[in-house]
């Protein structure tokens, strides 16, 4: 169960991409040219801003790009996500996440993309939690809802 939890904090802090300390904005989108911006572009933007959520504890910030219809392979909803981000800032703090460059595939409305990752966090109640240092890869799904992307689910692959 604890190997879960700690999963499930690596997934979410990705949604689970960048390096740790990047500063990033709500508002920033890639410079394209000709003012458009790509599809590839506006998730990889999406990755960055939940990164930078999770790090500040900032759970308006990462829920903003979970779609209400969200569901992961352990059967959480948006509603479940959102009393789980509860819990993961109050346990841990001082969160920090490296991300490779994510690579994304994008299928008309929906994408997907993979990116490796290194996170740390340091548990409020060193008795109850332990560090938390963890590395491996995250798959984040996305559905284009009202002309945004969505965040849909989040799973190891």
């Amino acid at each position: 169960m604890k190997t879960r939890f700690h999963w499930l904090v690596v997934m979410v802090a990705l949604g689970v991409t960048g390096c740790a300390g990047q500063d990033v904005r709500l508002d920033w989108r890639p410079p394209i040219p000709g003012g458009r911006v790509g599809a590839e572009a506006e998730i990889e933007a999406i990755l960055a801003e939940v990164q930078w959520g999770m790090q500040e504890r900032r759970k308006a910030r990462v829920l903003t790009h979970v779609s209400r219809s969200y569901r992961d392979p352990a059967g959480r909803s948006y509603q479940d996500l959102h009393a789980y981000l509860d819990q993961i800032f109050s346990r841990y703090r001082n969160i920090r996440i490296r991300r490779s460059r994510p690579r994304i595939l994008v299928l008309g409305d929906f994408a997907h993309s993979i990116e490796r990752f290194a996170t740390t966090a340091e548990p409020t109640n060193p008795e109850r939690d332990p560090h938390l240092e963890t590395e491996g890869e995250v798959m984040a799904h996305f559905r284009r809802e009202g002309g945004l992307w969505k965040i849909t689910s989040w799973d190891l692959p």
